[in-house]
């Protein structure tokens, strides 16, 4: 059961990371998308901006389910499936021996493969150990950053209780201006020594932190625009929304646009609070100077998790300095629901379509086939044996098996209808063509959903080619064997490569295979030689399903 729980894990960690992948350039476009509507939308306000970021940053959190699901949904036969052989498996263990256990647990393995595989794209290189790596790297990074979250409202709720008690006119003041910007919760204003600049805390009971250092340098005047700043801060209900884009941020955490976004949205936050203040006070100059002595005194620093303040931000700083001072920006502290929910449904519009496009830089995984588990193809002793191995490696995209039966010396050969060369190629150039089998190079055995191939002798199609009669036929020998005699098969061969979208080719032509006998006895094929169809020069022998063009050379 071990190698078919490894199995499972493997196909879940590309899944997910494949989709992780597509959502980082997804995230790039909506975000470009939404900064460029904003940038027109000039009458915007800092609380609408806000607004949008935040539901921009869900749709993008939200983009590598779309993609686990879109547009390739598994099948509810799938889920059926598994869960049918699932709970033969119980019965299995309980009543039958380790064979009866192993037969079941190899079915159960391909059941999850396929319905782990059927709805996710592949991506070279990410694949078998390096995927698992890669979840597991995500995993590490979403969790220290919930974990940050987490010791970060300890730390308010620390600075809480080692905060010291201020003199009854501070209390008394931030009564006042919260009954005038009608914040209806009861909020408690303290000093502390562990705080730089000040900050309000708490998620459910709150606590403005003034910094001791600070506190008794501020005018009247200055005290009570940091306490407005604040008290902007819990009507809007900031915390919340700060753990909720930090609970964000963390599961998108591979995603680059994320953390553009979360910038945008802490620098919004900042400036719907200016913006309060400037509306209570009308003093535009004054707050600006306020924030500038905030920086004088010292009183700036990173705040904590959850934490929201007037002096945090400094690499943001002077842009919220140039905005106080712009006259002509839209300072309404209300948001604006129409055109915020009207950009926000066009950003979630927009997700769910490039979701659809899946990753447009790996190829769709093939649909896979159930592995060989049965008994192994037999040894190619005669040529019909080699044959029919051919059409197993074909039917089962085996990449092993087709290795095995194609000769050191192998060539592929396309000629034209007047019998000249118009393609050759060697063993090794064959393999890459059909795919590495390590998963680094993907070739038509892995790209193609579809894959179906039949060869069908025809009548008197099998000849065997006398070496006297065979010399080399041009420099690089690649159809010429004078040293001996070879078994070849003449009939028409069918194959169909579509892709998930069903584009792809159709092959409806005449091909002759070649085989020779090692010096083991084992029966290979030498060449593979692509005849034209006889008689007309006009029809290419590989059509495009769908405007495609050909997958050699």
């Amino acid at each position: 059961m071990m190698g078919n729980l490894t199995t499972m894990l493997e196909g879940v960690a590309q899944a997910w990371m494949a989709a992780m992948l597509s959502s980082a350039w997804q995230g790039v476009v909506i975000t470009v998308f939404v900064a460029l509507v904003l940038g027109q939308w000039r009458r915007s306000n800092a609380a609408t901006r806000f607004t949008v970021w935040g539901a921009t940053l869900g749709v993008m959190a939200l983009l590598p389910l779309l993609n686990l699901g879109a547009p390739r949904l598994v099948p509810a036969e799938a889920w059926g499936e598994l869960a049918k052989l699932l709970a033969q498996a119980g019965a299995v263990l309980v009543e039958s021996g380790p064979a009866a256990e192993a037969a079941t647990g190899r079915q159960v393995g391909a059941a999850a493969a396929e319905l782990i595989n059927s709805g996710a794209p592949s991506v070279p290189g990410l694949q078998g150990g390096w995927a698992i790596l890669a979840l597991v790297v995500w995993l590490v990074a979403c969790l220290r950053l919930l974990f940050g979250l987490g010791t970060g409202y300890l730390r308010t709720v620390a600075l809480c209780r080692g905060s010291l008690g201020l003199a009854p006119r501070y209390q008394h003041r931030l009564n006042l201006l919260a009954a005038r910007l009608e914040l209806r919760q009861r909020v408690r204003v303290r000093g502390s020594r562990e705080v730089a600049s000040p900050v309000v805390v708490g998620l459910r009971h709150h606590v403005i932190l003034l910094p001791a250092q600070v506190a008794g340098d501020l005018t009247s005047e200055e005290l009570d625009q940091v306490l407005m700043h604040e008290i902007a801060h819990l009507r809007r209900g900031d915390s919340w929304w700060k753990l909720a884009q930090g609970v964000l941020a963390a599961i998108g955490c591979f995603l680059p646009a994320v953390w553009w976004v979360c910038r945008r949205m802490d620098l919004e936050r900042e400036v719907a609070c200016d913006d309060w203040v400037v509306i209570a006070t009308g003093r535009r100059r004054a707050y600006a100077n306020c924030l500038m002595r905030l920086v004088q005194l010292g009183a700036w620093s990173r705040a904590p998790a959850l934490a929201s303040g007037a002096a945090n931000g400094r690499s943001q700083f002077g842009r919220r300095i140039f905005l106080l001072l712009d006259r002509k920006r839209n300072r309404d502290i209300r948001s604006c629901r129409a055109g915020g929910a009207a950009l926000a449904g066009l950003g979630g519009l927009l997700a769910l379509v490039l979701a659809a496009c899946a990753n447009p830089f790996a190829p769709p995984r093939h649909k896979p086939v159930e592995p060989g588990y049965g008994d192994p193809a037999p040894l190619a002793t005669t040529p019909e044996i080699l044959i029919d191995n051919l059409h197993r490696a074909m039917r089962d995209r085996d990449k092993d098996l087709y290795e095995e039966l194609i000769d050191p010396d192998f060539w592929f050969t396309e000629l034209d209808c007047r019998g000249d060369l118009v393609l050759a190629n060697g063993r090794e150039e064959e393999l890459e063509i059909m795919g590495s089998r390590d998963g680094s190079h993907n070739g038509i055995l892995d790209i193609f959903e579809t894959f179906e191939f039949h060869f069908d002798i025809a009548a008197n199609g099998r000849t065997t080619e006398l070496a006297r009669d065979y010399p080399d036929a041009f420099p690089g020998d690649p159809d010429g064997h004078p040293k001996e005699d070879w078994e070849v098969f003449r009939g028409r061969t069918e194959m169909l490569m579509l892709d998930h979208d069903g584009d792809g080719f159709r092959v409806n032509q005449v091909m002759t295979y070649k085989l020779r006998k090692s010096e083991e006895g084992v029966w290979r094929m030498i060449r593979w030689a692509d005849d034209p169809l006889s008689g007309d020069c006009g029809s290419p022998a590989l059509s495009a399903a769908a405007g495609g063009s050909g997958w050699r050379g």
